[in-house]
Parts: structure tokens; sequence; C-alpha cells
């Protein structure tokens, strides 16, 4: 049996997927200067300013902070820095685009992936944005906040029209601070792909 090629975005996809709440396609086609520092906090910027990027509607182009975990515990900053190093323009460059969609492949493998690790039931990758959601909500932080952080907009009057969302980073990483999925996670550092000083 031939053994399967694991590449890094089969690492870091998925767990950008869990602690942003940012759709597939978005983390598949991140940019490396779509990682950036905003007053002092590392955020990806969703985007859609270059021609193989696409964002689902206007309210999906945001700025999230990146939790703590994939910086301090993953490197996640320190893979974009040496992807950026070795000329690669995207994050995940062994990512090809199908049907003008990077995530494609990402969806047609987790699916697959699932399966063979026993996770069943009606789970996708679209599953770690309903976990960061429901997580968020669990911990009491206003609908309107997890809104901007997944790029939804608001619904109703109010909300929608003249609520102005907190679209400052420094305000928005303490709701993604609260972050907890009651699961160790701490063995992934150990990861080829988690990237050390």
């Amino acid at each position: 049996m031939v053994a399967k090629k694991v590449l890094p975005w089969r690492f870091g996809v998925p767990l950008l997927g869990l602690y942003t709440g940012a759709r597939v396609e978005e983390i598949s086609q991140l940019h490396v200067e779509d990682v950036k520092s905003v007053d002092g906090v590392l955020v990806i910027d969703i985007n859609d300013n270059a021609e193989d990027k696409r964002v689902k509607t206007r309210d999906s182009m945001r700025i999230v902070p990146l939790h703590p975990f994939l910086l301090d515990e993953l490197g996640f900053h320190r893979h974009v820095e040496r992807v950026q190093a070795a000329g690669s323009v995207r994050i995940f460059p062994e990512l090809r685009q199908f049907n003008l969609k990077y995530g494609l492949s990402v969806s047609v493998w987790f699916s697959k992936y699932r399966k063979e690790i026993g996770i069943e039931g009606a789970k996708s990758f679209h599953s770690f944005r309903h976990t960061f959601t429901t997580n968020l909500i669990h911990r009491e932080v206003p609908v309107q906040v997890v809104d901007w952080l997944t790029g939804h907009a608001s619904p109703g009057e109010t909300a929608g029209r003249y609520t102005k969302l907190p679209t400052d980073p420094v305000v928005l990483l303490p709701h993604v601070l609260k972050l907890d999925f009651g699961v160790d996670l701490s063995h992934l550092k150990e990861s080829k792909f988690a990237v050390k000083e």
C-alpha cells in the first residue's frame, strides 16, 4: 500500500477553520499578505483583493484576530514567513484551483478523511464554522460580534443599520480568546507542521 502524502494544508486549513470560523474557500485562497499585524494583533484579512480570490458577499470581507493557540503553539505565522521566503504568494501553495475554487479539494479530502477516522453523520468542513459560532454564543459573545467574525450581515433594523460593529482587532481579540472547545489539542504542537522558532 502506498503511503498518503501529508501536506501542510491538511494540518493548517482545518485548524484555521476551527479557530477563525472562516469558510473553507476563504482560508484556502489566503495570500501571505493577508496575515498581518493590525494594532499589534495578528489577523487574517479576508478579502477579494486579487484575481484568484473571491468572497461570498460584501459582508464576508473582514479581519479576524488569530487565536494564540495558532500562533504560540502551532507557529502559524512562522509557516507564513516560510512560504513567503520560498517565493509563494499563497499560504497553502499546494492547493490548486478547480472550478475557480481552491477549497474544493479541501472539502473532498475532508469528507473522505472524516469517514476514515470514524466520524459519522452529516459532518463536513463547514462544521468547524458551526462549532466556532456555537462556542462563542455559549460563552455569551454578542451575536453581532459573532456575525462580524464569521462574515454575516447582522439581522434586524437596529443591529443591521444603526449599530456600528466592533471591527477593531484589539476589541475583537478578547472575544476570540473565549474559545474553549473542551478538548486538549496540545499534542498538535509536536506535529512536523507546527513551526517552531
